[in-house]
């Protein structure tokens, strides 16, 4: 998320609430940058923050889960009390447990480096391309790919491929959950048949329903389609 996006869904979330304050001059004093200068978000990589009275287990499985996979969730538990005429919040780090974060940033930190050094990003070829296309076996991430293919230097997001799926694979694929295994499945994919670190089509975050959008570049897109139509005419050959 960029510096502007930030400002930009912080203004709609003041709005909806009838807040009042300048977005642009709240997130510049909550990160400490003085003046009316550009501040620079660092991170590319989404923070998520859970807050409620109390977690489910398939929740707290969840974001185990997925924090061991690169996220960084936190949750964060409330608890309000009645102490005379005051109410008094409790507030309670639950997920990662105070005392294990600052190991498990070091742990994060070093298998990011290690996976910078083993899978660097490289420009694909149109051979490796080809490749791709004959060993990608899932649904989800054909469609995507051949959507970015159908749509070069667009960005393509996973509304878009949710929708171009059929009734039934709508109704099965809740959109917070559509595609985040197919994805995973294809970074793993690229590291172990290709060794490297990056997908053949960029991305972005976004604010709002998808949390990333897609595109492929002009040659890689022509160089998708055709292997696509390779496969499709050697399949129907066979």
């Amino acid at each position: 998320m960029t510096f502007a996006q930030a400002v930009d869904a912080h203004d709609r979330y003041l709005r909806r609430r009838g807040m009042e304050g300048d977005a642009r001059e709240r997130i510049l004093e909550h990160l400490g940058v003085e003046g009316r200068g550009e501040a620079e978000i660092e991170s590319s990589r989404p923070r998520i923050l859970l807050a409620a009275r109390d977690f489910p287990q398939e929740l707290t499985s969840s974001v185990l889960w997925l924090n061991d996979a690169g996220l960084d969730i936190r949750c964060v538990r409330l608890l309000p009390y009645r102490v005379g005429h005051d109410l008094v919040l409790d507030v309670t780090q639950v997920i990662p447990l105070p005392e294990a974060q600052d190991y498990t940033v070091r742990i994060r930190g070093r298998e990011a480096e290690q996976d910078r050094r083993t899978y660097q990003d490289l420009d694909w070829t149109r051979e490796e391309i080809e490749r791709l296309a004959s060993l990608i076996t899932s649904p989800f991430n054909l469609r995507l790919l051949d959507i970015c293919a159908e749509r070069p230097g667009e960005w393509v997001s996973l509304s878009d491929v949710r929708e171009a799926g059929s009734a039934e694979e709508q109704a099965r694929w809740p959109q917070a959950r559509f595609g985040a295994g197919a994805l995973g499945g294809l970074t793993q994919r690229v590291r172990r048949e290709f060794g490297r670190g990056n997908w053949p089509m960029e991305y972005e975050y976004v604010t709002g329903g998808d949390s990333r959008r897609y595109r492929f570049s002009r040659d890689v897109a022509l160089w998708w389609s055709a292997a696509r139509q390779a496969s499709r005419t050697a399949a129907g050959d066979s």
